[in-house]
Order: structure tokens, then sequence, then C-alpha cells
């Protein structure tokens, strides 16, 4: 039967086995780090990454509400006659949007990973 060296951090009662000078106990993070200096080194992380990650322009990572089922089934819109009332034949330009439906999966995300809805061709 063949034996093979496994590195187990934790004996079969839960206690851990690493010590911090011992050599797994350094690769070990957290083990000998204070939270402190933990957050200090994930903000200079951040400041060397960000800008590889963000783009420049601040107006692509503005927050925005996404709406993660718009089609036209979501849509309401009341048509206005010109001189009043509701009528369902007038033209686009006398339209105006009254609501939209199925909002229980909204997120908000930077605009950057908003995807823009397709709408079929009313023509």
């Amino acid at each position: 039967m063949a034996r093979y060296a496994f590195v187990h951090t934790r004996d079969r009662n839960g206690r851990n086995r690493l010590h911090l000078k011992s050599p797994q106990g350094q690769i070990q993070f957290g083990a000998h780090h204070t939270a402190e200096r933990h957050t200090s080194l994930l903000e200079r992380w951040l400041l060397l990454v960000r800008p590889a990650i963000l783009p420049q322009n601040p107006e692509l990572y503005a927050p925005i509400l996404g709406h993660p089922d718009l089609h036209v089934s979501n849509i309401l819109i009341n048509t206005i006659k010109p001189g009043g009332g509701a009528n369902t034949t007038i033209a686009l330009p006398h339209m105006t949007l009254s609501g939209v439906l199925d909002w229980q999966h909204a997120t908000t995300h930077p605009r950057l990973e908003a995807a823009v809805p397709v709408f079929p061709d009313p023509q």
C-alpha cells in the first residue's frame, strides 16, 4: 500500500496543528498578521489594482438600478389623445411611460456591468 504525505492543519479534535514558526504556519497569511495589518495590506492592494480593473471614466462605474427582466410585457404605456382622454391608436409621440412591472430581482451595479435590453423591432 502506497503512503502519501498529507499536511493537515487540524488534528482530529479540531485543534490547530500549525505552529507559527513552522514552514506551514508561515504560509498561512492570517495566522501571524493582525486585523489592522491585513486591512492595511488590502487597502494598498486596492490602490494598485483599481486602475487596472475600473475604467478612468467615473460615469462607467457609477451605480445604476438594474431590472433583470425588462421586456415589452413589463412596461406600461399610456396613450393620450391630443385633446385629452385615452386612445390606443395614437402615434408614438403621444405615449407616456406609466410604469414598469416585475421588480423582484432588481439590483444595483456599476454601469459598465449593465446590459442594454434587446427589444423587438416594432416594424
